[in-house]
């Protein structure tokens, strides 16, 4: 990926944009500046981590050092960089010099666009007036809206209804009766009992992990793992049993 990114030139006119163009050219240089066995940015270097790295990747990104300082890890921060690009990508709020698809979105219209805005909005039958076009996407949707609703209204579904709603969408559905309890629940529950007593849920669960050792085939989702292995023992064990 980083060897595509040397090949590419990246542009945006968006200075909100501007952090992750930083994150880019810092990943560049490291990569041509930089040991490979160098897993961690320098010290002091700015690397910028607001609006670029998604959440899930921000604990997994940060390490402590041997001084007990925190560090970032190179492999995360790239693989973050590189999710919140592809997603800038493809609403083109950052696009590649000298590409077709992923061009300056300022190249997807005509040079003389604005010279001749009468004649293009013609061809494109819409209005010049903005608030017009606003007005009779309106009217537009709430007759199609409308006729939804008598569509569904006539086929005797008394559980849904559409409706203006303030704080929530106009399809509402009427919450459904509680399915009935399945047939073999009771005869299961009976069974554990009289097997097992009373013995609570989690300490079979906990048993059985610690016999079968079948908590080991779990993997994090990052590169490295810093959890002590009891500590994440015991959170797997409470997210199988919630």
């Amino acid at each position: 990926m980083i060897q595509i990114l040397e090949a590419l030139e990246f542009g945006s006119t968006n200075t909100v944009h501007a952090p992750m163009m930083e994150a880019l050219a810092l990943i560049k240089r490291y990569k041509a500046e930089a040991n490979n066995r160098m897993k961690c940015y320098a010290l002091g270097e700015h690397v910028p981590v607001e609006g670029i790295i998604p959440a899930e990747l921000v604990e997994l990104m940060y390490r402590a050092d041997s001084t007990r300082r925190q560090r970032i890890l190179r492999t995360v921060y790239e693989c973050g960089v590189f999710q919140s690009l592809r997603e800038k990508l493809r609403c083109k709020e950052i696009w590649v010099v000298g590409a077709d698809k992923w061009r300056n979105p300022d190249d997807d219209l005509p040079k003389d666009f604005e010279a001749n805005r009468a004649e293009n909005y013609a061809k494109l039958r819409k209005p010049l007036d903005p608030k017009r076009f606003t007005a009779e996407l309106m009217e537009e949707l709430d007759a199609e809206l409308s006729a939804l609703n008598d569509a569904l209204g006539g086929k005797g579904l008394p559980w849904l209804k559409i409706e203006e709603r303030r704080n929530a969408g106009a399809i509402h559905l009427t919450p459904l009766d509680p399915a009935p309890e399945p047939r073999n629940l009771r005869r299961l529950k009976t069974a554990i009992r009289s097997r097992w007593g009373v013995v609570p849920l989690m300490d079979m669960l906990t048993e059985t992990a610690l016999r079968t050792g079948c908590l080991n085939v779990f993997t994090p989702a990052g590169t490295q793992n810093h959890l002590d292995a009891q500590v994440l023992f015991e959170r797997l064990l409470l997210l199988i049993y919630a």
